[in-house]
């Protein structure tokens, strides 16, 4: 499963009527006006309120921050980023400011100019945790996984109870190759939320590459149970129980991964299965069924070919070696060589 990265964090904290300094009583009517139809989501009011707020004090930033909060509600980007712009230019040492004008930028794909932003609110507040989990999650996406650990670990030290940034780091550990890092955090995740699937996921398939196969079956299992449709775990499980010879156990999963989305792998995987149980003519169904949905796959030809040895059906066996030697199989071209039968 591809991993679907954690929404950024946007400050919406909006200054009140007894943070606002403006010199003008109007402008500040005009503020607390907005400010109560903001706080009912009544975003294009509240941005008509600040505008006339605006006209009356130039250098009311109070007023340029939140309507770009607004703005940013409405999901219109560039119009946020020129009032956050304009209220750093009258505050230019509040970080919220920037970190909300970096979170628009994102929005933008303006991602570099967005991680500047990150980084000069961090300066301006180092105990943030959401604004460091913002410019983790950036550097993420655009590669720089070494800055997002750093990252990661700096919120976390700062804000231990967070399952998905302990999880976020153990997924970039295992990208990197530190798989018992990786197993350390999403234990941690799994502590802080015993119901989070996707870490149980994710530790079975490093437990699953250490060798821990009981182990991993239990992670598979647990994160099949928290979510049923988790199409990749069922396969996963069935590979596991194949190799340790539980065709019976592997059938099951086979079938539910079959269920929840076709593909020629599960397929293959459970016409093994069946094969190993003496059911070749179920077997032949499946990897028929494989190579029609990857004709060119040789392992489906080359089983199917096996399977009708075993029933008798000589001449399909045969016809089927040939395409999966034709299409690259070695053990079907060494055998076809062994006979002196070509495939060509």
């Amino acid at each position: 499963m591809k991993r679907v990265l954690a929404a950024l964090c946007v400050l919406f904290f909006m200054l009140s009527h007894s943070q606002a300094i403006t010199k003008s009583r109007k402008a500040k009517d005009y503020f607390d006006q907005a400010l109560e139809e903001q706080k009912m989501g009544n975003c294009q009011d509240a941005i008509a309120l600040y505008t006339k707020a605006i006209k009356s004090d130039k250098e009311f930033w109070e007023a340029y921050y939140n309507r770009g909060n607004a703005y940013l509600k409405l999901e219109r980007y560039s119009d946020a980023i020129k009032d956050f712009t304009k209220a750093i230019a009258l505050n230019p040492d509040n970080p919220k400011i920037y970190n909300n004008r970096g979170y628009a930028l994102k929005q933008l794909g303006q991602y570099q100019e967005a991680i500047r932003d990150f980084t000069a609110a961090i300066e301006r507040d180092p105990d943030s945790a959401d604004v460091l989990l913002n410019r983790a999650r950036l550097y993420e996406e655009t590669g720089n996984l070494d800055a997002a650990i750093r990252d990661y670990t700096k919120a976390l030290d700062l804000e231990p109870n967070n399952p998905e940034a302990y999880f976020s780091r153990g997924y970039l550990e295992a990208k990197q190759g530190y798989l018992s890092k990786a197993i350390d955090d999403y234990t941690e995740a799994i502590s802080q939320d015993p119901k989070y699937s996707e870490a149980y996921f994710q530790r079975a398939q490093l437990l699953e590459k250490e060798g821990k196969l009981e182990q991993a079956i239990s992670d598979y299992s647990r994160a099949t149970q928290l979510d049923p449709e988790n199409e990749t775990a069922h396969y996963n499980l069935g590979v596991i129980y194949s190799r340790m010879g539980r065709y019976q156990d592997a059938v099951g999963e086979f079938t539910d991964a079959i269920q929840l989305k076709e593909g020629e792998k599960a397929y293959i995987g459970r016409g093994y299965c069946l094969a190993a149980l003496g059911k070749h003519k179920e077997a032949i169904v499946d990897f028929s069924r494989a190579i029609e949905l990857a004709p060119n796959d040789p392992d489906a030809y080359l089983n199917r070919g096996t399977s009708y040895r075993r029933i008798g059906n000589n001449r399909a066996f045969l016809d089927d070696y040939r395409k999966a030697a034709a299409l690259g199989s070695s053990q079907a071209r060494a055998y076809l060589r062994s006979k002196g039968i070509g495939w060509k």
